[in-house]
C-alpha cells in the first residue's frame, strides 16, 4: 500500500502494516521524514479489508487513496488531505519493490486529485463516487487492451492490469484450470480472477470430496443394515425350527425306546423265558370319575399316557394306540396321541397331551371334566410320527 508525506506530498510503498499493539515508523522516501504509527483498530484485518476501509474513506471524502491510508494512519488530518488536494498534483509514486506486492496494495495506486474546490465546500459538497462513475471503477471496453470479463476484477483490486493481459481469455484460462485440475467451472472462474487461490481452490475440492465419500459410506452402511435384518430374522427362524424338530425327533426316540417298537434298540442277549419278556407295567396314572369315566392320564412320556387312556376302565378292548403324531403347527411341548375305536372303525381319533414344565411329565386332561377326543381325518404319519406297537 501507499501513505502520503505531510510535507513533500509523496506517496511512500510499504509492504505491510506492523502488527497490532506494536510501534513502528514509516518513512517517506522521498524527504526522509520518520513517522511513529500504532496500527488501529479498523485496519487490524487482511489487506483486502484494509483497503476496502480506505477505499470507502477516498470514495466519501474526495481524496485519493495514499492520502486515505494517511489519515487512517493518523499521519495527517482530513483537513490536511483536503487541502493538498486544492494544490497542484503530486509527484507520482514509484512503483512497488518487484516481487513484494499483494493483491490488494497493487490496487492501492494512487488516482488523479479532483478539481480544485474551497476546503469548505469540497467538505460539505463533494458526492461519494458510485461504483458505476466513471474513471473509478470498470474503465471503457474500448481503453483495455485486456480480456473485458477480467474487467470487474481488475476493478475491484483483485489483478492488475496486467496479470489479466497474460491470462489472456478469461473462458480460456478458466477451461485450462478445468482440464488440468478437474475444478467445477465456477470455482475455475474465481480462481482465474484472483479471487481464490488455486492452493484454497484445491483444498475446497478435497473437503467436498471427502465429504461425498462419508455421505456416500453411510448410505452403504444404511443398505447393508437394512439387508441384515432379514437375514438374521430367516437365521432365527430356521434355527428355531431346527431345534424344535431335533427335540420332537429326541421324543420320537425315547417313546419308541418305551414302547420297544420299530426304533428301540435290539436286546443285548435273548430272554430266557416268557416272562422276561413280559414288558412292566407302564408308569402312568389314570383319574376316573363315576359319571364322565377317565377325567386325566399322567406318566412318563406320551407313549405311556396314549397306552394307559386307551387301556382304562371303559376303553380296554374297544380302544387301539394307533402312533404318536407331532402337532399343527410343531412344538416340543405337545403331541397328539391317535387310536382307533372299534366301535367305529370308520374313523380316527385322537387326545391332546402335553408335557408339564413344573414336573417334566406328560398328561391328557385336566381331571376336571372327560379327557377332550378330537376326530381327525386321516392318520397323519409316518413324517415326524411314532407308531405304537401293539402289546
Amino acid at each position: 500500500m501507499y501513505f502520503r508525506c505531510v510535507d513533500c506530498q509523496a506517496s511512500t510503498w510499504i509492504d505491510e502494516l506492523p502488527a497490532r499493539g506494536r510501534a513502528a515508523e514509516l518513512a517517506c522516501h522521498s524527504c526522509g521524514r520518520r513517522y511513529p504509527v500504532h496500527t488501529p483498530e479498523h485496519l487490524a484485518g487482511s489487506p483486502a479489508e484494509q483497503h476496502d476501509t480506505a477505499l470507502a474513506l477516498s470514495d466519501s471524502s474526495g481524496i485519493d487513496l495514499p492520502s486515505a491510508y494517511s489519515v487512517l494512519l493518523g499521519l495527517m488530518t482530513l483537513g490536511e488531505a483536503l487541502e493538498q488536494h486544492e494544490r497542484k498534483p503530486a509527484p507520482p509514486a514509484p512503483p512497488p519493490p518487484r516481487g513484494t506486492a499483494t493483491r490488494a496494495a497493487r490496487a492501492n495506486r494512487p488516482l488523479p486529485a479532483p478539481p480544485a474546490t474551497p476546503v469548505g465546500a469540497a467538505h460539505r459538497t463533494a458526492p461519494p463516487v458510485r461504483a458505476g462513475s466513471p474513471g473509478r471503477t470498470r474503465p471503457p471496453k474500448a481503453a483495455v487492451d485486456y480480456d473485458p470479463a477480467f474487467a470487474d476484477a481488475v476493478t475491484e483490486g483483485f489483478m492488475t492490469a496486467g496479470q489479466a493481459r497474460a491470462r489472456g481469455s478469461r473462458d480460456a484460462f478458466a477451461d485450462r484450470l478445468v482440464g488440468r485440475h478437474g475444478l467445477p467451472r465456477t470455482l475455475a472462474l474465481l480462481v482465474t480472477d484472483n479471487k481464490v487461490t488455486l492452493t484454497s481452490a484445491l483444498e475446497q475440492q478435497r473437503e467436498a470430496a471427502a465429504l461425498r465419500i462419508r455421505a456416500r459410506r453411510k448410505r452403504l452402511a444404511g443398505r447393508v443394515l437394512v439387508a441384515a435384518v432379514p437375514v438374521v430374522i430367516f437365521s432365527a427362524v430356521f434355527l428355531w425350527g431346527a431345534r424344535t424338530w431335533s427335540d420332537l425327533a429326541r421324543l420320537d426316540r425315547e417313546a419308541a425306546e418305551a414302547l420297544g417298537g420299530p426304533g428301540a434298540a435290539a436286546p443285548a442277549e435273548a430272554p430266557a423265558t416268557a416272562a422276561e419278556t413280559t414288558p412292566p407295567p407302564l408308569p402312568a396314572s389314570v383319574l376316573m370319575a363315576d359319571d364322565v369315566g377317565v377325567t386325566a392320564v399322567t406318566g412318563r412320556d406320551p407313549a405311556s399316557v396314549l397306552r394307559a387312556y386307551c387301556d382304562a376302565d371303559g376303553n380296554r378292548g374297544r380302544l387301539q394306540p394307533v402312533e404318536l403324531a407331532p402337532t399343527v403347527p410343531p412344538y416340543a411341548g405337545a403331541r397328539l396321541g391317535v387310536f382307533r375305536d372299534y366301535d367305529r372303525l370308520d374313523r380316527v381319533f385322537a387326545i391332546h397331551i402335553r408335557r408339564d414344565r413344573e414336573t417334566g411329565r406328560w398328561a391328557a386332561g385336566d381331571g376336571s371334566g372327560p379327557v377332550a377326543v378330537t376326530e381327525i381325518a386321516r392318520v397323519p404319519g409316518p413324517h415326524g410320527s411314532t407308531p405304537i406297537a401293539p402289546r
